[in-house]
């Protein structure tokens, strides 16, 4: 008797519910209804506000031209007690903006640094950050190399903006030197590497258009345009092996751990990073292969994006750590 009781409450709404609804008109709707029925609503009062919280617009559209300014400052430690601190040349990006109600799209390109600033202010503010560092940190040393970007000409203006710097910090300066010079000899001061002969001051270095070259007493790797970085990775980690391995000390060693940009493949930050059918990151690879071999005395490396995504630059404090790697051996 309980089970019989049992079965006629349960088949009771069953039977009812479609009399139910045909009496009273009830639509059933389905789940896709169901789940569709709030963007239908969205759709339908797309335009509505809340005057409670907000003013209306008059104006549908919208377009205007939009400019952003980033700078990027970083700030490193290294167990041995040496401390880096490095800002980001500023970047310049400009482009357009459309919007129409709630919806928005802005899309911004990068403005080359340099071009649409002056190129003195650009450098006197390079030398404020350099000059301070060298008071904080005595013993080291900077390299700087300086040419015109684009393999472009000095000209006489050009020339004077540089010179005006430099005569500023007239004690820091080292423009006239070779392989030979002992680290001891330029502590506290600012070698000046030049890339082209019009430039009036400074050692040249005449570059060789992607490649591997050398020129007085410097080696340098600078195959750029090589766009498979597992192939890019080879030739650098060849020519920092041979500093290592290099015994005549008069030889300057200097490697671009860096691709250009190419407009069918990848972005420089892409080919430094890593990403999509990238198979080696410039900056993951080049970091693993110095705290593998354990390096020492490779020369100078030189580096794009270094800040993987904005995080810690590793690869950075690798480099840098690799100069007491011999410390720990003795």
């Amino acid at each position: 008797m309980r089970k019989t009781i049992l079965l006629l409450v349960v088949a009771f709404p069953l039977m009812a519910w479609p009399q139910q609804a045909e009496r009273d008109s009830v639509k059933c709707m389905s789940l896709g209804e169901r789940l569709l029925k709030p963007l239908k609503w969205v759709g339908k009062n797309w335009s509505d506000y809340d005057p409670r919280y907000s003013v209306p617009s008059f104006y549908n559209w919208a377009a205007h031209l939009q400019n952003t300014t980033t700078q990027e400052w970083l700030t490193m430690e290294s167990p041995e007690g040496m401390d880096v601190k490095m800002r980001s040349q500023m970047s310049n990006r400009l482009g357009p903006y459309f919007g129409y109600n709630w919806l928005f799209y802005g899309v911004t390109v990068d403005l080359k640094y340099g071009h649409w600033l002056n190129a003195r202010d650009a450098f006197d503010s390079t030398m404020v950050a350099w000059d301070r560092f060298l008071d904080e940190h005595p013993t080291e040393c900077i390299v700087a190399m300086i040419g015109s970007d684009g393999g472009g000409k000095w000209n006489d203006e050009l020339a004077r903006n540089y010179r005006s710097v430099i005569e500023k910090y007239p004690h820091r300066f080292v423009e006239d030197f070779d392989a030979s010079t002992r680290i001891d000899e330029v502590r506290g001061k600012i070698l000046v590497i030049r890339r082209q002969e019009d430039c009036p001051f400074g050692k040249l270095l005449k570059f060789a258009d992607n490649a591997v070259f050398d020129y007085d007493c410097f080696r340098v790797e600078d195959v750029y345009k090589e766009h498979k970085t597992w192939k890019k990775v080879k030739l650098v980690e060849q020519n920092i092996r041979e500093a290592y391995e290099n015994e005549n000390p008069n030889k300057w060693y200097i490697t671009f751990n860096s691709i250009a940009w190419s407009p069918r493949r990848h972005t420089p930050y892409s080919y430094a990073w890593g990403g999509r059918a990238i198979r080696k990151p410039m900056n993951k690879t080049l970091r693993e292969f110095v705290e593998l071999k354990d390096y020492v005395d490779f020369g100078i490396v030189f580096l794009d994006f270094y800040n993987d995504h904005g995080e810690q630059p590793q690869v950075v404090e690798t480099i840098i750590n690799s100069n007491f790697n011999h410390l720990d051996d003795e």
